[in-house]
């Protein structure tokens, strides 16, 4: 069982008890090893220039369907925070899509192309997640996938994002947004609006922030992608913090988060559990609890530091720093500030470098 689900299953209400990951990912690696164990030269069939003609009959799989194994593999390991587990499977079917595809143009190459761009994100790494992203965009324009292209489009205006171009990013946004409008890809229609919705509260455009949470949860629903759903009912809760008067009660935003919270624990999505735990926070710091706001800020940086998600593990630390100067204790919030400012440096992530940077400007006498 995941290490952050807590609640018994007998005690979670009814609608909310959902497959385990780690369920699907034990029975991955048994058949993944059953394959690996069999005595055959080869993990799968070998296919040269004709559609029929073998170089090896005595795979066990075809490579398409191996390729398709490692990946799904790795989405559940990225989905559990398991990310240096994630991008190993995710290379491994890169290069199994290589075989299959016969080069490094296909479908399933290009999205194996993203998945590893996604790991690279979340572990802090965002050059090189932008390289992956900017590969995927030109590979899917030159075979003219207009859907796929969207999707890494997208991801790259995220990269761009959190890179401080924020203009650059609204762009990309909104062209990935009309491409996968086009041809109905609710998934990447709630991924992007939510992040767009997260750019325009940032730059106080909360007319444009709130039609797009909308928009992103109402995408969610309609693909039936539960787990995108409690991402953006969190990103909801976060907007409706900072722009209710007067703040969000302790009771409202509990209501909104439990049913997010109780989805992450039974599934297995650590990131998840990250993002509530921190908007709860803000809440609670709202309030002027900042006792409980630094509890919640030191469980959020725990969770990112324990499953090496780096870029959540910045946030976390611009945070409690920022609660840690607002309960008085400026000089610790100057170390954790400037450990902060530190590892944004490290990643180019200039939008949490930004924040960290006020936060000091805001304690006097900085030495």
């Amino acid at each position: 069982m995941n290490k952050l689900a807590q609640i018994p299953l007998e005690e979670m209400p009814e609608g909310l008890i959902t497959p385990h990951l780690d369920a699907f990912q034990r029975r991955m690696a048994r058949l993944l090893n059953i394959i690996r164990n069999w005595e055959t030269n080869s993990m799968w069939y070998s296919v040269s220039e004709g559609p029929t003609k073998y170089l090896s009959k005595d795979g066990i799989l075809y490579a398409d369907e191996l390729a398709w194994l490692y990946n799904e593999y790795g989405l559940s390991a990225y989905c559990q925070g398991a990310l240096h587990d994630a991008y190993a499977r995710f290379r491994v079917a890169q290069d199994i899509n290589g075989v299959a595809e016969r080069g490094t143009c296909g479908p399933r190459w290009i999205q194996s192309e993203m998945n590893l761009g996604l790991v690279e994100l979340e572990r802090g790494h965002l050059s090189r997640a932008g390289y992956h992203f900017k590969d995927a965009v030109c590979i899917a324009s030159g075979v003219k996938d207009p859907e796929v292209a969207a999707r890494a489009r997208g991801y790259l205006g995220l990269v761009q994002h959190l890179s401080g171009d924020y203009s650059n990013a609204e762009r990309l946004y909104t062209e990935s947004i009309g491409n996968l409008t086009k041809v109905g890809n609710f998934r990447g229609l709630s991924i992007f609006t939510r992040h767009r919705s997260n750019l325009f509260r940032l730059r106080s455009k909360y007319p444009e922030a709130r039609r797009d949470i909308d928009e992103s949860i109402s995408a969610a629903e309609t693909g039936r992608h539960t787990d995108l759903l409690h991402y953006s009912r969190v990103a909801a809760a976060n907007l409706y913090r900072a722009t209710a008067e007067p703040p969000m009660s302790k009771h409202t935003s509990e209501t909104v988060m439990e049913s997010a919270l109780y989805f992450a624990r039974t599934v297995g999505l650590p990131k998840l559990e990250a993002d509530i735990a921190s908007v709860r926070g803000m809440i609670a710091l709202d309030q002027g609890d900042t006792q409980f706001a630094a509890q919640l800020a030191i469980k959020s940086l725990g969770i990112a530091s324990l499953f090496g998600m780096r870029l959540r593990l910045t946030g976390s630390l611009v945070f409690l720093g920022r609660v840690t100067r607002m309960r008085g204790e400026l000089q610790t919030a100057v170390n954790i500030l400037r450990s902060a400012i530190e590892l944004a440096k490290q990643q180019s992530y200039v939008l949490q470098l930004e924040k960290a940077e006020r936060e000091l400007t805001m304690i006097p006498n900085v030495v």
